[in-house]
Formats: C-alpha cells, structure tokens, sequence
C-alpha cells in the first residue's frame, strides 16, 4: 500500500523530523518487523510440508519487500531551481547594465546627499537592478554546482571514483567557460572592424547629456591584422587566472569568466584535500579556506567555497529526509501497516516558526543585497551595515555586504520551497538554460544595438521630465532585451552547446580505458 506522502514532489525540501518522530518512527519498524519474521518463519515451517508456488517477480515487485525508489518530479532535478535563480539574475545583471549606462542612479542609494529619491533606489526594490549583488549569487551558485558530483561520491565512499570524476570536470571546465567567451570577444572584433559599432560610437560622443557610463566601447582597427591581433593581446589577458579582474574592452562584463574559473580550481583542490574527512571536519575546513580567502580579500573563492558548503548541507538534509521514511517502509507488513497509526506532525505552531525565520533569512539577504554600490558609508540605512561587515583591507567594499546577502538568500531558498517555484517556472527554467550565453552577449548587444535604440526611443518620450525619461528607459531596455534575448538563444544554441560537446570530446579524447 502507497502512502500519500510518496507522491509528493521530491524538489520540496522536507519537514525536520523531531526526536519524538524519529522514535515513534523507530518504534513501528521494530513491531512490524517483527511481525514480518514471524509471519515469514510461520510460512517457512508450513513450506516443508506443503510447498507453494513463489510469486513472480512481476507481482513481488509490488510487495513491500520491494521498496521502488523515488523518481523526481517530471522535468525538475533536486536541484533545477538553482537554474531559475541563475536565469532571473542574468536578467537582472543585463538591466543594470542598460539603465548604470545611463544614469548614477541605480549606484547611489535612496536618499544620498537629499537629492536621491527615486522609487526604484529603495530597499528590495533595488533588486531589479542590482547586478553587483547578482555576481554573488552566480559564484555561490557554480560552487555549489561544481561541487555537488564530488560531494555525492565522498558521501557514498566512491573515493575510486571521485579522480576521474574531478579530472573530468577540471579539463572540461576551462573549455566550458572560455570557448563561448572567446567566439564572443571574436565576434565582437570582427564586427567592430566593419564598422558595426560605429553609429553607438558617434551617439556616446555626441549625447554627452543622455549618456553616464556606457563602459568601455570596442575600439576600430585599422586593419584586420590589426583586429587580429588586438583579439589575441585581449585573449591571453582574459585567460590569465593568476592576476586580478581583467576588462577587455571587447566586452569588460567578462571579467568574471577569470575569477570563475580560478574560484573553480580551488574548490576541485580543497574537496580533494578533505575528501576522506569526516562531515564535520570537511564542513570546518571548507568554512576556515572561505574565511581565510576573505582576509586575502578574494571575495570570488569565498564565494565559490560558500557555495561548497552549501551544496553539502543540501545533500546532509537530503539524506537526512531519504533515511527516516526508509525505516519506515522496510519489510513493512500489510496488515500491520493498516493497523498502524500515521506518524505525527509537527505542531502548525513549530511549522509556522521555520517559515516564518526562513522568510527572515530571506528578507535579511535581499537587504543585504540592496547594499548600494557607492557612497553606503553615507546612505542612510546602511551606514551601521558598512561600518560592520565591510573589513579595512578591501579594495572593493560592495562586494563583502552583497556576498553576505546573497548568501543568506541562496540558504533561504534551498531550504523553502514556496520560495523556489518561482524560479521552477517554465520562464525561469528557459533563462537559467541560455543564462551564460545572455551574460556573454549582453554587452556586444548593448553596445552595438542598445546604444542606437535608446537615444532614438527617448527623442520620441522625451527628456524634460522624469516620467518621459523613465517611460523611455522602460521602453528602451524592453526593446534591447529582446534582442540580446534572441541573439543568446542562437548563441547558446550554435557555441554554447557546442562548446559543451568540445569539452566532452577533449576529455574522451585525453582520457584512457583504467587510466
């Protein structure tokens, strides 16, 4: 007989059992089991004088002795709504670049200097543009991710196969996160070249009063060798991983792509080095290499290793929830579990407090991560949070507070599953798929479309007022993004996915039958 509760979606995360559950639960596997025994030796003394046909296999596969395995929901691994959350901040990361462009006011806070005090700069509702806090969340994401094969073959004490499993993963990396970044940068020399850029180039140098910071514009060689060249000086550059941030001015948003893949290597070396550690010593080194990376003011691999540590108590809560309905289901007689009584849940007053403080921690991290990048130290609201959490050795202070807070998300998130539907949507699920492919176009897009439609769509809003400028910032950034929309779905399509078989190639390629 099938409980009810069997069918629930798997991507739920489970209700925490109690001590009295996992009694009461511990209490009904001892009586049935041993009323299986003696109904099983009953039936064996009886076999001896009187032999009967053994089921088939067919219908014993539907008795309790047979316990199927769980299948997840159709569609959505354990883990699809890190996907959703990667695609909705893609998008957030491509507004903030289209609207910092244009004015100061998505850096500044609400209510700096007196002079700020547009809705859109308030707490929580900054999120819709805060693209330096969305950085966190993609580093505390690819740790998570890059660390949740080796953690699964530690847990289950496949030590034989977690070499090749990291061998793998570290030669298919680089190719991963380079080749798509590469063809990018290729494109983007090629097209600046035929003059592809140019009409946005005499709009920056024209509308001085339209534009604030538009990064930097792809500059125009003379000649092809020339662009060639400039292509490979900006290459080798960008696939430095020993020096700091680098920002090609073929496309300056890359410059994460470096910091990744460094972050990446660190992570594959640290969960080799703890990988015959007990849980809790593993936890507490993963936590002193992410404290000890913040002192050295390397924010990206604290990140990663946050996101490590993450990724291990998603599978401790896991495992957790897989074992106590196991002890249930064991030799569970049919008679005896028709007689049993349902397990008790816990009080709506426990159920209600754990939404309640995960709701907090969510709140808390996207305060957090509403931190403005310039002048907090005099934005009223987060002059105590840039006094408490930003250290003195920083060169970059945003990035310690906007770390914080998404990590405080990303635990609230992975612990509720109200706040993962959102992100378990058919929308968000198709933006996490072509997110790496949007944040590589973006740029090249804005630069050589964006920057031509929006002085076109605000000539015809206007820019007397605030409310035809917003009316024209809103159209405009609606009509860009479509475009890079489109443009990063053919990407991901043609390079992406293409660069994804390559690296799969290299390392079939690389690797040997017994290594």
């Amino acid at each position: 007989m099938e409980h009810r509760s069997d069918k629930r979606d798997l991507l739920l995360p489970p209700e925490p059992q109690s001590v009295y559950d996992t009694a009461v639960l511990c209490g009904r596997y001892i009586k049935n089991r041993a009323v299986s025994v003696s109904k099983a030796a009953s039936a064996a003394a009886s076999s001896i004088a009187s032999p009967r046909r053994l089921p088939s296999p067919s219908r014993a596969g539907h008795g309790h002795g047979h316990v199927a395995p769980h299948k997840p929901s159709r569609g959505h691994s354990s883990t699809a709504y890190l996907s959703g959350v990667r695609g909705v901040a893609a998008v957030i990361v491509f507004i903030f670049h289209s609207t910092w462009a244009l004015t100061p006011a998505v850096d500044d806070g609400y209510g700096l200097w007196d002079v700020n005090h547009y809705v859109f700069q308030l707490p929580l509702l900054r999120l819709v543009h805060a693209g330096h806090a969305m950085v966190g969340i993609f580093f505390l994401i690819g740790g998570h991710v890059n660390a949740m094969k080796p953690l699964q073959l530690i847990r289950e004490r496949r030590h034989a196969e977690l070499v090749p499993a990291v061998a793998s993963s570290l030669l298919r990396r680089g190719i991963r996160l380079y080749m798509p970044a590469l063809v990018a940068m290729l494109a983007t020399a090629l097209l600046t070249y035929v003059g592809a850029f140019e009409p946005a180039r005499q709009n920056l140098d024209i509308l001085k009063d339209v534009f604030y910071w538009p990064d930097f514009h792809p500059g125009r060689k003379d000649t092809l060798a020339a662009t060639l060249r400039d292509w490979q000086h900006q290459v080798f550059q960008l696939m430095n991983p020993w020096q700091q941030p680098f920002w090609s001015h073929l496309d300056p948003h890359l410059w994460t792509v470096t910091l990744e893949f460094r972050a990446s290597l660190v992570v594959s070396l640290s969960l080799s080095a703890a990988a015959c550690c007990r849980v809790g010593s593993r936890l507490a080194i993963l936590t002193l290499l992410a404290l000890f990376s913040l002192r050295c003011d390397r924010w990206e691999i604290a990140l990663f290793l946050t996101g490590t540590v993450l990724a291990e108590l998603d599978l401790i809560r896991r495992d957790a929830a897989r074992a106590l309905p196991a002890l249930d289901m064991i030799d569970v007689d049919v008679e005896a579990e028709r007689d049993a009584a349902p397990p008790p849940r816990r009080p709506a007053e426990h159920r209600i407090i754990q939404s309640l403080a995960v709701m907090l921690i969510a709140v808390a991290g996207m305060y957090l991560m509403s931190f403005p990048p310039s002048h907090a130290e005099e934005t009223r609201g987060f002059m105590l949070i840039y006094r408490w959490l930003v250290p003195s050795w920083t060169k970059d202070p945003k990035r310690y507070v906007l770390g914080s807070g998404a990590a405080l998300f990303m635990i609230a998130v992975s612990s509720s599953a109200t706040l993962q539907r959102p992100f378990l949507t058919a929308t968000a699920q198709y933006l996490g798929t072509v997110s790496y492919a949007l944040y590589i176009v973006h740029g090249p897009v804005l630069h050589s479309v964006g920057y031509v439609v929006t002085p076109a769509v605000l000539a015809v809003t206007g820019l007397e007022t605030d409310r035809e400028w917003v009316m024209g910032l809103v159209l405009s950034t609606v009509i860009n993004f479509a475009v890079a929309l489109g443009v990063a779905d053919v990407f991901y399509r043609f390079v992406d996915v293409g660069s994804v078989r390559a690296a799969t190639a290299f390392q079939r390629m690389c690797f040997q039958s017994g290594y």
